[in-house]
Formats: C-alpha cells, structure tokens, sequence
C-alpha cells in the first residue's frame, strides 16, 4: 500500500477481521525490521482485537515474528489500574503478550496509576518522545477501534482532543 493510498477491506465474519490483522501484523512486522531493525506497533484498546491477540499468540503465527525487535504501544487505554478487566493493557498481556517471547522492556503500557489524566499523558508522551527522539513519531502499523459513539483512540466527536495539533498525547476524561 502506498502512503498516499487507503485500502478499505470488507469482511463477513469476526474471525476473517482477526485474521487479516495478524496476517498484516506478520508482514509489516517483517518489512519494518527489514528495512529499519525494529517494528513499532500502536494496539487498540477496547474487545475489538481480542479475536486477533489470539490468533498471534498462536505458535504458526508467532514464530513469524522477530520478536526481539518488535515495540509495542497503546493508542489509547482507559484510566483504570493495570489489574482491572478494562485495562487495555492487561487485555493484551493476558490474551497476547504475556504469551510471546517479547522483552518487557519492548511494551510501552500507558501509565493509569498515582497520576492525573493529564499528568499521565504527559509521561507517556515523555516515553514516545524517548523512544522516537524529538522526530515526529512514525509508528509502522496503527490498530484502531471504534466506539458506538463514533469515538477512536479515545478522541470523542465534538470534544476538545480532537483539535489538539501539537501533543503527541491527549488525556481525554
């Protein structure tokens, strides 16, 4: 796909959405630590990629990966402690991460504890910013949810994070 083109795909079934993100997983994975020695994965919060973490925590699907080299982060995650049922993170963790050979020190979770929702964005923008450098960040694959209100990586319609041109993070209550 050129950066200049979107391909829309269309899919009857749940399981056919799952596979084709580990299939595109897989192969941007391999094209990105090609072409620049490591991958860097931007994971959606919420149930939409359950199915999915499934599936690459399976052996046929992980064995594809080099997982030395791949960098996992978080579009958005609710604000809520790593432990509870809808922490984006421990989703991941449990149904995928937690299954793969990755280092920890690859997985960048959002920090939801002893902070402000403000302050909190702020750390994490200090850690993509570690990782990134000062460059814009350019992350090799985005996954992306949306809610029934029409909201994505936690930028609801009409709401002021939406407008934000500058932050790297956006804290949304």
């Amino acid at each position: 796909m050129d950066n200049n083109e979107i391909d829309i795909f269309v899919f009857a079934e749940k399981g056919d959405v799952a596979a084709e993100g580990a299939r595109l997983f897989v192969e941007k994975a391999a094209e990105a630590i090609a072409e620049r020695g490591r991958f860097g994965v931007v994971l959606a919060g919420g149930s939409t990629p359950a199915a999915m973490y499934q599936l690459l925590q399976q052996e046929a699907w992980q064995r594809q990966v080099d997982w030395e080299r791949v960098h996992v982060f978080w579009g958005d995650e609710r604000f809520v402690a790593p432990d509870h049922t809808l922490n984006s993170w421990r989703e991941a963790t449990e149904l995928f991460l937690g299954q793969v050979p990755i280092p920890a020190e690859n997985v960048w979770p959002m920090p939801t504890v002893g902070l402000g929702v403000g302050e909190a964005a702020e750390v994490y923008e200090s850690r993509l910013r570690s990782f990134f450098g000062q460059e814009e960040p350019r992350f090799d694959l985005i996954f992306l949810g949306m809610g029934a209100d029409g909201h994505t990586a936690s930028l609801f319609p009409g709401r002021a994070g939406v407008l934000e041109e500058d932050a790297w993070v956006v804290g949304v209550e």
